[in-house]
């Protein structure tokens, strides 16, 4: 696992299908060059603490969105477990499959058994402007920080 890049780094590229709005698309962060991007990392499609957090985001999705932003889930299940899980919760936001965990490691939070709860919000630009990593993956940042945080860059 290499270190997650600090704010003011240039944020590390990737793209990743993922599932969302009942089909499969193809999600690439240099492709929102313009916009805001919140990356939530979570261990895995059906725990409890991601139902919540995932349920808080996609609840708060206007908010969390107002300033233009984007806002995308990952982690390593694969689509087929992104489809279910999205429809089991009726989450409102794209769910990212980084089945190989190798953006997780480029952001600091995948050592190879599976990614840390974290969030990144990535600034119009590319650049890294806002971060957390949590300690214990049982406690997840808020919408309301979120969207002062997204608010602010």
């Amino acid at each position: 696992m290499v270190g997650h890049p600090k704010v003011g780094d240039a944020a590390p590229d990737f793209s990743l299908p993922g599932w969302y709005d009942g089909e499969v698309r193809q999600f690439t962060l240099s492709a929102e060059i313009g916009h805001p991007v919140i990356l939530v990392f979570y261990p895995q499609d059906g725990g409890p603490i991601c139902v919540e957090q995932l349920t808080a985001y996609s609840d708060e999705l206007a908010t969390l969105t107002a300033t233009g932003a984007r806002i995308w889930g990952l982690s390593p299940q694969n689509l087929a477990s992104k489809a279910a899980f999205a429809g089991m919760h009726g989450f409102k936001l794209p769910l990212l499959a980084d089945t190989g965990g190798e953006v997780g490691e480029a952001y600091g939070v995948d050592d190879g058994s599976g990614p840390r709860r974290a969030v990144f919000i990535v600034d119009a630009t590319g650049t890294m402007a806002w971060s957390h990593i949590s300690n214990g993956n049982l406690r997840y940042r808020s919408p309301a920080e979120l969207a002062a945080a997204v608010a602010s860059v």
